[in-house]
Formats: structure tokens, sequence, C-alpha cells
């Protein structure tokens, strides 16, 4: 098992070479954070292993907050400085309460540190699902491997591809389940559980889904009076993760009906995938490198790729495989009633529409990992097969190479137009394609002469090798689009860290949005998802109009804040904004009468000062002495009963103490909070927490007690028996 360990471990690393070894870096912050004027010089176009900002503004920025609060003692339930304060947990993707895993956010870098974390638990957890499953310890390391290096973590760097490592150890635990092994429901528990935690609900659902359907077939196959046991340890494992997951759960739930959700709502419609995305499937960079000539893919919804080496012996394991028929068939009827589902076939939506919250999910992003893991298992059986020699007709397995080489021809053409149009537009790209049909072809050809020929030891060890490879090679080749560093303007961050205090500043386009946390910084600036309400109509109505539920530099249909933000200088006063980020020369308030002076100079962010920010504590009625101790607190000293405003964003769940003892707080200026304080000295506290969260941590409690009891007895029984 230690030689297994190490290639695991060696296979994952291999999959990051140009980080560990021509030192390239994917950090986001040097895309995304836009604390440079200019992007960073990169060895390939396009983007280094992640295909969506959110790897940057929800990922490492969100969820580094949380793992700031979580090294200083505080439970992360709320971000101060995005918006006027925001929930934080209840944002749910930025992984919150994924402990320990989010404290990796802490780190530099932390996005790719976790990444290679979340890799290595779904290569360890994919090997003891195959062994489990009865296969030979050397297709369980490649298929391990395989799934460890797959199309969703090589594109997915963000909140999507977290869940994904959890997914082989549900299974796991529902295999050991069946199996009648004792410990089979903790495995099940902590799978449950990490998939909910890790915080991006679209992965956890399509996931739990075939997972669901796993454990029914297993039901169904169980012997007459086993099925009764095998129910009750699917229900116990998985109520246990449940109960282990609920406090993140129950913040996400408790503010979503509060929350605006974008185009995950109930009336945003079907999502097809556009038939030229087919291409990627099997052939990933047929269109170039991620966001390769800003064209890389039309709706931006896929979510990973196949590789193409495991599907010859995935369909010769369907063709000629004998043992466990019903698991291979439902991970294929899987696959194809959801791709039938996301080309739009009829019926199929409908049908799947019943399911509770199916329609919300944009499943062709999201579907990928059930198939990379599903293709893995089958692959896996052919390879199984081969190596024992199984009986099989002889045409098998040129019918399986033939099938997957048309299944590339198809993609490929599907995409013509596309592919016409980058080879007379995009300099640099036919190398890309030509590279992914000689790629292509020399993978099936290897497969063609491998699995038509007799087993043994060589082929299968050279079988192990052409799929490693091509899964280090797909895995890294968009890291080569990674970047050696940027020169980044770390002084304007530092001078808005010195000189802010409670006020708030907006981007006009340098530091994004959300950053502000990341940097402990306040800015108006927020790109939430789910976002409270109460907060993105009053962002609509004042401070950018049109701009739907985030304040972005700029919108879907093309407006820039720069262009809206002078003239509504008043309004962002009124929420305490202090200062200006804009990207240096671009000089955004020279139509102004007035102009609001230029307070840094900045080698790529200047940054102005607005005349009258409204404080983040003030009075609405009274005369009083303020005197902040932070955002939380503050002292007022009063000569009467008074009114104290507080610019920070009324929602459910905060609480206010004087002297120890509870006050109401009540709602002024549309979203702030105000309490009222009485005569003489007072220390007025503020506390957040989702209402009500007290029985979530009961339950977590409840959960935490069950495991352990279940433990023990385990133990004690080992003990007993022995």
């Amino acid at each position: 098992m230690r030689a297994v360990a190490a290639i695991l471990v060696a296979g994952v690393l291999l999959g990051h070479w140009p980080e560990l070894i021509l030192h390239l870096s994917s950090d986001p912050l040097l895309w995304v954070a836009r604390l440079s004027g200019t992007l960073p010089q990169t060895v390939l176009p396009g983007l280094p292993g992640w295909n969506d900002p959110n790897a940057g503004i929800t990922t490492q920025a969100l969820g580094g907050l949380a793992a700031a609060q979580w090294l200083r003692g505080e439970v992360p339930w709320w971000n101060p400085y995005s918006g006027v304060g925001l929930p934080l947990a209840a944002e749910m993707q930025n992984s919150a309460l994924f402990l320990p895993f989010v404290l990796l956010l802490a780190l530099k870098n932390g996005v790719v540190a976790l990444k290679l974390a979340m890799q290595l638990v779904a290569a360890f957890a994919t090997f003891a699902l195959l062994r489990q499953l009865g296969l030979r310890r050397g297709a369980a390391t490649v298929g391990a491997l395989c799934f460890a290096l797959n199309g969703t973590f090589a594109w997915m760097a963000h909140g999507p591809m977290l869940p994904v490592a959890f997914l082989p150890l549900m299974l796991l635990g529902i295999e050991w389940s069946a199996a009648g092994g004792r410990g089979g429901e903790a495995w099940l528990a902590l799978g449950v559980a990490y998939t909910l935690l890790a915080g991006f609900p679209e992965t956890a659902f399509l996931d739990g889904l075939f997972a669901g359907s796993w454990a029914v077939l297993r039901l169904a196959q169980a012997r007459r009076g086993a099925w009764r046991a095998l129910l009750f340890r699917l229900v116990w494992g998985g109520g246990i993760g449940l109960l282990l997951a609920l406090p993140a759960v129950y913040a996400f739930a408790q503010a979503l009906p509060d929350s605006a959700v974008g185009v995950h709502g109930a009336a945003a419609g079907p999502f097809l995938l556009p038939r030229r995305e087919l291409a990627l499937f099997l052939t990933p960079y047929a269109y170039g490198t991620i966001g390769f000539a800003d064209q890389w893919v039309e709706s931006g919804l896929i979510g990973g790729f196949l590789q193409l080496g495991l599907l010859p012996p995935a369909l010769l394991g369907l063709i000629v495989g004998r043992r466990e028929r019903g698991l291979r068939w439902l991970i294929a009827g899987w696959a194809l009633v959801m791709f039938a589902d996301m080309l739009g076939a009829p019926l199929v939506g409908p049908a799947l529409d019943l399911i509770p919250f199916f329609a919300r999910v944009i499943v062709e992003r999201y579907v990928w990992p059930s198939w990379e893991l599903g293709l893995v298992v089958l692959a896996a059986f052919g390879l199984e097969d081969w190596l024992a020699g199984a009986q099989r007709p002889r045409w098998a397995a040129p019918a399986a190479v033939l099938t997957a080489a048309l299944a590339v021809a198809c993609g490929l053409w599907s995409g013509r137009d596309h592919i016409r149009d980058l080879l007379t537009s995009a300099p640099g790209y036919w190398p890309y394609l030509l590279g992914s049909i000689v790629a292509a072809a020399l993978v099936l050809a290897a497969s063609a002469a491998l699995l038509s020929r007799a087993p043994g030891r060589r082929r299968a060890s050279a079988a192990g090798v052409v799929l490693t490879v091509e899964a280090i090679a797909l895995a890294s080749l968009p890291l080569l689009s990674g970047a050696r560093g940027a020169p980044l303007d770390w002084a304007a961050v530092r001078f808005l860290q010195k000189n802010l205090g409670l006020a708030r500043f907006v981007s006009l386009g340098p530091i994004a949005p959300n950053y502000g946390a990341l940097f402990g910084i306040a800015s108006v600036n927020a790109d939430y998802l789910p976002v409270l309400s109460s907060w993105s109509d009053y962002m609509q109505r004042h401070l950018f109009p049109g701009a739907g539920i985030a304040l972005t530099p700029v919108i879907a249909d093309g407006t820039e804040l720069a262009t809206v933000m002078p003239r509504h200088i008043g309004e962002y006063e009124a929420v305490g904004v202090k200062y200006v980020a804009a990207f240096h020369g671009s000089t955004p308030f020279r139509d102004i009468a007035d102009p609001p002076r230029l307070a840094f100079l900045g080698r790529a962010i200047d940054i102005y000062e607005l005349a009258a920010p409204a404080p983040y504590f003030a009075l609405i009625e009274g005369a009083c002495s303020l005197v902040p101790q932070g955002r939380e607190a503050v002292v007022a000293d009063c000569a009467a009963p008074a009114r104290l405003l507080r610019r920070e964003l009324f929602a459910p769940g905060w609480t206010a103490t004087i002297g120890g003892a509870g006050v109401p707080i009540g709602r002024a200026e549309e979203i702030f909070q105000s309490v009222t304080v009485p005569a003489g000295r007072s220390l007025v506290r503020f506390a957040y927490a989702p209402p009500g969260v007290g029985w979530a941590w009961a339950g977590f409690a409840a959960g935490l007690g069950a495991g352990l009891i279940a433990a023990a007895r385990r133990r004690a029984a080992r003990v007993h028996g022995g």
C-alpha cells in the first residue's frame, strides 16, 4: 500500500509539473484581483486551470476571509467588507464551513493548495472504491489517478471542484454497507457531510442523485431479507452526514428565501449545451487552451471533459463484461439521460424536472464529476475484463475503439464552423487543432494495439502508462498558461488599509469585487450568489441602475460603473464611501465641476477621496459623543436617550446589547441598522448569527455524537470478537 500511496501522490504532483518545475503561477490573484493595469505574461495564452473568475472573487477572496476568521477564533457567519455587509457562510460557494480544508486558503495561492488537497482525497477515495468493487490493484491505481486528474479539476479550480473529491467516498460507503462490512456508514457519513460542506449546491445535488441511484441499485440487488438492514445502514450513514453539514445547509437555506439568485431562479428556463461544445468532450483543447482567443466556448456552461483513453476499455467492458452488469449499465444509463437532458431531448427534461430543485440546476456545467467517475469505473472494469482474459467476440475491441473514434469525429464535426472561424481569425490556433487530432489518433491507436491482443504484464503496464501520461498531459496543459509574476500595485492596497478606517471604497476597475474582504478593506462592490435582495435592490435603485444583482465595474450590457458613479456621488457618500479606486490615468471625474481630490497616485491604481462620506456610526435623533470600538461596538455618551445609526446591512440574525442586556434592532435609511441608546455612557455591541442556528448546531452535535457512539460500539465489538 505504501507503493500505491507513493504512486498516487507522485501522479497528482506530476499533474502540476508546470507549477512545480517551471514555477508558473496559476494564482487567480494575478488575473482576477485587478491590481495591475495589464494581464500577466504567460507561456501559453489563456487561463491557468480555471474557466471562471469565481476562482478569485469567491474561492480565493471570500474563502480567504472565512479562513482568516476561523484562525481568529470566529465562526465566519458575516462578511463586513463586501457591499454594506453581507452574510458569508450563507453564500455557501465560498466553503466557509469546509473545515479543515478552507484553512488552506489562508496560504499564499491557497487555491492551488486546496486543489491539490482535493485531488489527493479523490485519488485515495477512488482507489478504495475500486478495490471495494473487487478490481485489481493496478487497475484501481490507474483509475484513481485518472479521476484525481479529471476534467473538472483541470478546468474548474473553484467552488464546483470541491465536492468532486467526496463522490467516490459516498460510493465507497454505499459499497461497504452493501457488502455488510462495518464502517460503511462512517464513509457514507463523511462523504455526504463533506459533499455539502464543500459549498457548491449544484455539484452536490447532482453527485447526490448519482449516489442515490447507485444506492437504489444495491438495495434492489440485496438478498431477500437483507435489504432492510442495508436500507438502515444507508439511512443511518446518510442521516449522520446531513446532521454534520447542518450548520452550513441551514445558513444557506435560511437566507435563500430573502435572496436573489440570478440565472438560477425558477423562471430562468432550461440551459442547453450549444452543439459546438461537443467537440470539447473528448478533445478538450480542440479550441485552444482555456479562454484562447477570448472565445473559447459559446456558453461558458461546459464544466469538464472525458479522458479519451478511458472510453475504449469502458465500451469494451459494456460489451463483454459479465460481473456487475447492473452497475455498468446504471452508469451508462445515467450518462445517456443527462446527455439527453443537456441537449434538450423531448420528454427527458420535463421528466427530470419533476425531481425537486432539478430545474434550477445547470446540468451542462455540474454533471461532469459523475460522468468522469462513472467513466473511470467502467474503464477499470473493462481493463479488468481484458486482463482476466474474458471470452469475447473478436470484434469487441475494434468496435470499442471505432465507436470512440466516431465519437471524436462527431464532436469535431459539430464544431466545424467554430473551427473554421478560429483558423481564419485566431493567430496561433492551428497547432491546438492539429495537436488535438494527433493526440486523439495516438491514444486510439494505442488502445487498438493493446486491447486487440491477449494481455500480459508488459501490455498491462503499457496500458497503465498510456492512461496515466494522457491524464497528466490533459490536466497540466492549462497550467502552461500560468505566469511567473505580475507588477501588482500593492501600494494602493496598503494606502486603503492605512486610511480607510470604518469607511468604504468603490472600485471602478481595480481591486475586483470581494477582494476587499481578502485584504481587510471594505468595498461597496460585491459579486455574490445568492445575495440578499435588500442589498441588490437598494444597489440597483441608488448606486448602479440596471446592474442586476452584482455591483461590478462592468455589467452584462457593457455599461461601465465609471460612467455611472460620477452622477451618483451623493448616494455613494450616503453608504459610507470615502475613496474611489480607478485605473491610473483613467480620470473618471473629468466631467464633474467640483471633482474629488486625487488622494493617491499609483503605478496602476489612482485613488480619489470623496468630500462627505457618511460615518459608519451616526445619530438619527439626540446628542451623543460616539467612540467606535471597531465595527461591532461603539461607546455612546448621551445627555438623553437617542437613536443610533449603524451603516451595516439590516438582516435577520443581528442582535445588539447594551450593558449585556439585549435591545431591539430597527431598520433605518432603507437598509441600515438602528438602536435606541439610553442617557449616560453605554457600550453598544453588535453580533450576527443566522437566526435559529442553535438548532442546526444541536443537529450537528447529535450527528457527531451518533457517529462517535457507533464508532465506539464497532471498536468494542472488534475487541470482544478478538
